[in-house]
């Protein structure tokens, strides 16, 4: 089965969002309480050089690469005329079936039936 170029950017996207996210997330759980439990002094320096240590093109790579692969993706789909039509017809503004607008016609003009508990409205009547 093949792939069009589309799927392989979405996939791509989705991998490499997914492997910063998991990078940030240990960073969150794994570094920072340990920056916590040290001294200020030395947390500090720690972090300075953590700083120092994250400004590389590996990590530069992958930070942007996702910004710029999910701009493409976004792009793609946006491009293509099939995309485009199913978009715009997203945010047309919906159609009511006439039997719908029938049903709204008849709660606009009875308000006080529409605000009653349903185990309040009056049933058949019985004869006495």
């Amino acid at each position: 089965m093949s792939m069009s170029f589309g799927s392989w950017v979405r996939l791509v996207c989705a991998v490499w969002v997914g492997v910063m996210a998991g990078f940030f997330f240990a960073f969150s759980f794994v570094v920072m309480p340990g920056l916590v439990a040290m001294k200020p002094l030395a947390a500090l320096a720690s972090m300075q050089a953590i700083n120092l240590a994250v400004r590389n093109a590996v990590f530069a790579l992958g930070f942007f690469g996702a910004l710029i692969l999910c701009i493409a993706a976004s792009l793609h789909a946006l491009l293509r005329p099939r995309r485009t039509r199913m978009l715009v017809r997203t945010f047309r503004r919906p159609r009511l079936p006439l039997g719908r607008l029938r049903c709204y016609e008849r709660l606009q003009r009875a308000p006080e039936r529409r605000n009653r508990a349903p185990w309040t409205r009056p049933g058949p009547r019985t004869p006495r």
